[in-house]
């Protein structure tokens, strides 16, 4: 959420709200449902605030009473009409509304500074907050944990390659900031690192993406897609 929020230019418009890149455009489900698929989160057929919660709770979450007090990763949720992310430090990260107040018809990236924002926890009221508490079976889940998705990994920074998923087995390769991994799989250590699974000639190569803290992401080292 930091990175859509705060270091890219990402604005806001209903219409066009899966426009993921510096200078694309989003809204405030897409956000937070894109952040999620990105941190290594099932969210099922999640599309839009109205049925987050049903999704996101039979998928480890919790539904938790708006008591003025959220944890850190926890999503604000109005049902109807608004979802953000608190952040923590007394802070949310949320998609708000395009340069001209609407919902929909301005420029594609943030020309305010506000069309997706980080800025001091409010009330909305959220309806709940949604806390994930537990990981749960993935009908994807392969062996060893690695549960299939396709996708595209690219990368903030030189990350190593390496022959397994991890740090200990050998590298295959340095590979630079700004290059793209494609990978088949993905697995989340239960205190380590979220690794994914690249198919090579002669088998597979394996990449730490960032690090995980009791089953879940705690922040990520590119960008996927």
């Amino acid at each position: 959420m930091n990175y859509w929020c705060q270091t890219v230019s990402l604005g806001y418009d209903q219409s066009n709200r899966q426009d993921f890149r510096d200078g694309g455009e989003t809204d405030c489900s897409a956000l937070v449902i894109h952040a999620l698929k990105e941190a290594g989160f099932d969210t099922g057929s999640a599309t839009y605030t109205g049925n987050m919660r049903s999704n996101l709770t039979k998928r480890g979450w919790k539904v938790i009473a708006n008591n003025g007090r959220p944890q850190a990763g926890d999503i604000l949720l109005n049902d109807v009409n608004h979802v953000a992310v608190y952040i923590g430090g007394g802070k949310l990260a949320q998609a708000s509304i395009d340069e001209r107040g609407r919902i929909t018809g301005g420029r594609g990236g943030d020309q305010t500074g506000w069309e997706t924002n980080v800025r001091s926890y409010y009330n909305y009221p959220w309806n709940c907050y949604l806390r994930y508490v537990a990981a749960t079976t993935s009908s994807k889940q392969a062996t060893g944990g690695w549960i299939a998705e396709k996708g595209h990994f690219k990368l903030n920074a030189a990350i190593k390659l390496r022959k397994g998923p991890s740090t200990s087995d050998r590298e295959i390769a340095i590979i630079g900031a700004g290059s793209v991994i494609i990978y088949d799989a993905y697995k989340i250590d239960p205190n380590g690192y979220v690794w994914i699974r690249q198919k090579r000639g002669n088998g597979y190569g394996y990449m730490a993406t960032g690090r995980s803290k009791n089953g879940r992401r705690i922040d990520c080292w590119g960008r996927f897609y």
